[in-house]
């Protein structure tokens, strides 16, 4: 397997980080809203309308940019999370007039954007266990999306219980929601923060072994921090020390490859086969006796 497609898997092509940003970030608020104006408004006369359509596109574009810079130095994951809100609405302002501004669900777009971006922004190492507290945070404000317009859907439905958020939760099935949604939100934060230490663990041990050969020169992964040692391990070493073992008191012995390179320079005994551990035939030996003349 190439280092190139060690790093492919690791960190997934193209593509695949395409449909990995799409569905796991830049689509999340759209899928919702979708469904919110669906309900509200009847599928009939909503895909009738440009704004299902927009939303979408918007989403794929803010995805394909995301996907395209989360390889680089500067991910610019605030900045990328604004993409989907700030065309749709200036395509949505533009056919709805001042009215956009009025609906909160537009509203609520672009927060999610802004704390979602704000959150995703202190990824990276250097932000330590900031960056995991903030990961498990971020997936409890996606859960957040549901809850937040399930909310704006009671309000659109049934006013009489939402006049106050007293009112809103006196409602024991609103409590449900509300509870269930958030510690859904924290379970997959966790979840994810586990599954994202793996992959960083994996990560690491790629870029190490990109700095060793075939035989991995071991540093840390033969040490420590503190304590540093080299070694070379491979069928080669194996090899050589299954001849060996085979070798009696003061006695060296040569494989047939080193014979063949210094039979001019060194004379050699007779060969013999000695049997060898992991080895399906017997490897010929040449007892070395001297130096040639």
């Amino acid at each position: 397997m190439t280092v190139q497609l060690i790093d492919i898997r690791l960190t997934g092509s193209p593509r695949t980080r395409f449909w990995l940003e799409l569905f796991g970030n830049s689509a999340q608020f759209p899928i919702a809203n979708i469904l919110f104006e669906v309900l509200r408004e009847g599928l009939a006369g909503y895909v009738r309308a440009p704004d299902p359509y927009t939303i979408l596109l918007v989403s794929v574009v803010q995805a394909y940019w995301l996907s395209r810079w989360q390889t680089t130095a500067h991910p610019r994951r605030f900045i990328g999370n604004l993409i989907g809100p700030a065309v749709y609405t200036v395509i949505e302002a533009a056919i709805e007039g001042p009215r956009f501004f009025s609906a909160p669900h537009h509203l609520a777009y672009w927060g999610f954007a802004l704390v979602i971006g704000a959150l995703q922004s202190f990824r990276g190492d250097r932000f330590g266990w900031l960056a995991s507290t903030l990961r498990v945070l971020e997936d409890v404000v996606r859960a957040g999306i549901l809850l937040v317009m399930y909310t704006l859907y009671e309000m659109a439905t049934n006013p009489v219980q939402t006049t106050s958020w007293g009112a809103f939760f006196a409602d024991s099935s609103h409590q449900f929601v509300s509870l269930a949604t958030l510690l859904l939100g924290l379970s997959l934060g966790l979840s994810s923060l586990t599954a994202q230490r793996y992959l960083d663990l994996l990560r690491q041990t790629s870029a190490r072994l990109k700095m060793y050969s075939e035989w991995l020169l071991g540093r840390d992964l033969l040490g420590s921090a503190e304590v540093k040692f080299y070694d070379v391990i491979g069928d080669t070493v194996n090899t050589a020390k299954r001849i060996e073992g085979n070798a009696g008191p003061a006695e060296v012995l040569a494989s047939q490859a080193i014979h063949g390179s210094l039979a001019e320079a060194f004379r050699f005994g007779p060969m013999r086969e000695v049997e060898a551990k992991g080895k399906d035939l017997p490897l010929a030996v040449y007892p070395l006796e001297g130096a040639a003349g």
